[in-house]
Parts: structure tokens; sequence; C-alpha cells
């Protein structure tokens, strides 16, 4: 089964037209500012789990997934996508699970105090022809599937994320990190 990372129009959930039992209806115009295009996954099982943050094409709100606005409103959705190529990647994955909550074994929490202090790629240093070819790489990567954190070390869309990353930072190659990564005992559960 294909998993892309970004999710198209269709298939949406619109808003509840009045409560569920139990609960009181929130107005959709306190809400909706909250909405986003980038969303960072709040829980995650790492021995299972694919990708940690997705773009979509349209703003929305989630239970599930922390909405992420960015300060430069600057072609947005470029620097956007930068971020979710960057967060998919093997050093966007160090540092989050670095700065993870673990709740039970494999699941791990990021809460927002922490995400907003998460040591991220800053897009707005980086040169236009930068934002363009990582912004151009989510593009071209983002309907691939990811395998499962714990095969990273031989997936090749990781591979290719990790690459551009690198061409475009003008970093050496990484690869041995994903490797590293993949054999770390709380994403594939087992001993070294």
């Amino acid at each position: 089964m294909s998993t892309p990372w970004r999710k198209s129009r269709t298939g949406l959930p619109s808003p509840l037209p009045e409560a569920k039992a139990g609960q009181h209806l929130r107005k959709v115009e306190d809400l909706w500012p909250l909405a986003g295009k980038l969303l960072v996954a709040e829980r995650l099982r790492l021995n299972t789990r694919r990708l940690t943050t997705v773009w979509l094409e349209q703003p929305v709100l989630s239970n599930l997934w922390w909405t992420v606005s960015l300060k430069e409103k600057r072609s947005i959705d470029q620097n956007s996508k930068t971020l979710a190529l960057w967060l998919n990647s093997t050093l966007g994955l160090i540092a989050l699970i670095a700065n993870r909550e673990e709740t039970e074994g494999p699941w791990i929490d990021f809460k927002k105090p922490v995400l907003k202090a998460l040591p991220v790629l800053d897009v707005t240093l980086l040169s236009g022809d930068q934002r363009r070819e990582l912004a151009s790489a989510y593009d071209r990567l983002a309907d691939q599937t990811l395998q499962p954190f714990p095969q990273m070390a031989g997936d090749p869309v990781r591979a290719e994320i990790d690459a551009a990353i690198a061409q475009a930072l003008g970093l050496p190659d990484f690869s041995v990190l994903r490797t590293l990564l993949a054999q770390e005992p709380i994403i594939c559960l087992e001993r070294l």
C-alpha cells in the first residue's frame, strides 16, 4: 500500500454541523486561524511509522498532528516544503528523536514547547536557489513511499531526501548516520 506524504484536496473531513453528545461546539472562526499546511506528528511509534511531517495543499486542522505556522509569510509554501523535507531527513529525525518525550517504549510524543524550541533548518537563511532546490526535491519525492524508520538504512527515498539536503547545503554524505539511526534500539526494538 502506498503511503504518500502529500495529501490531496479531496477526502478531507468537514467540520461538524452540531456538537457531539456531551460536548460543546467550538466556533470555526476561533479554530480556523490555527489551521496550517505544515503538520508535525504529535505522537509517533518509531518502529512502525514512516514520516514525521507532511505538507498539505490547503490549510487543515487536526487532532493528531501539530499544525505549524511559519512567521516568514514570503514563499511560505516553498519554506514549508523545505521544512517537511528537512524533518523527514536523517538530520531532522535525529533532532526530533533527541527532543522526544518518551511515553512507552517506541511510542513518543512531541509537546508544543519542545517543538517550538526544536533545532531545525532556518529556511530564512537559505538562498533563494537553495529553497527552490529543496522545495523541488520535496515535490519530486512527496508521492514516493517511505519505508518504516527501522528500514531507513536501505530506503532509497530517504537516501534521496538526504542527498538533496546534503547537496543544497553543501554537506558531506551523511548516509552512515541513517544506517546508525536505523540500528538505534528505540527505533528497531533490537539490541545490538
